[in-house]
């Protein structure tokens, strides 16, 4: 573990929510919308299916979500739940002006995202996504923390192009100066950047060809030669 890893978290009984809705399910659990009384708030609450998960172990993911520390694009955690009997994070509530910039991959395209038919983005927006995904992974990576399933199905996005990374499942610690664990996950994000622009119709202009060249080093052969997410120039 990384010795920047912060496990330490308030914790609140789970008779101190009000779950109300499903708001979403994955392979390590379920997130529900809440009002917290501890919070006096609406929160989301993720509660996980088990101890081992197809994602691995909850501990592994509880203990990666709850070291992330604030960032603005990445959801903020505001405690746990108390006790062994259920297995859960409170998060901060994201209104459902937010929806998922991607879709999971299928067996067809294996390990890049599919998108919603007739899905397309502007330049301007795939830069604004570029800008704030970088910055919540340099925050991350400064950390020692590997987000490890860094693709659009695992972004959040509102009508302003104001974007969070979430779900941690995947996520791992490292020493932060063992700089080819970042540039592993910048290859990731060259991948992003890669799905984004071929839904981009406008294929020209100084926003498209400054992504196009960043895409093209974030996915070098090369790993000592791609950028760390802190060196991209945003």
């Amino acid at each position: 573990c990384s010795p920047k890893a912060q496990f330490e978290l308030q914790e609140i009984p789970y008779e101190s929510l009000e779950v109300k809705e499903k708001l979403g399910s994955g392979a390590s659990g379920d997130i529900y919308k809440a009002y917290s009384k501890s919070h006096g708030e609406e929160v989301a609450l993720k509660l996980f299916k088990g101890a081992i998960t197809s994602d691995g172990y909850a501990h592994d993911e509880m203990n990666a979500t709850m070291s992330t520390g604030e960032h603005p694009n990445l959801i903020k955690v505001l405690s746990k739940l108390a006790g062994d009997e259920r297995l859960g994070l409170v998060l901060e509530y994201i209104p459902d002006i937010y929806r998922n910039l991607g879709l999971p991959p299928d067996f067809e395209t294996c390990t890049r995202d599919t998108f919603a038919e007739e899905t397309t983005f502007t330049p301007e927006s795939i830069l604004e996504v570029a800008k704030g995904i970088a910055s919540a992974a340099a925050h991350l990576h400064a950390r020692g923390v590997m987000h490890g399933d860094l693709y659009a199905h695992n972004i959040l996005i509102n009508d302003d192009d104001h974007c969070y990374l979430g779900d941690f499942g995947a996520a791992s610690f490292y020493e932060p100066h063992r700089k080819e664990f970042e540039r592993i996950e910048v290859r990731a994000f060259g991948c992003l950047l890669e799905d984004m622009l071929s839904l981009c119709p406008i294929k020209e202009g100084t926003i498209y060809t400054m992504l196009e060249e960043l895409r093209e080093k974030c996915m070098n052969e090369a790993v000592e030669e791609r950028p760390l997410f802190s060196e991209m120039g945003f």
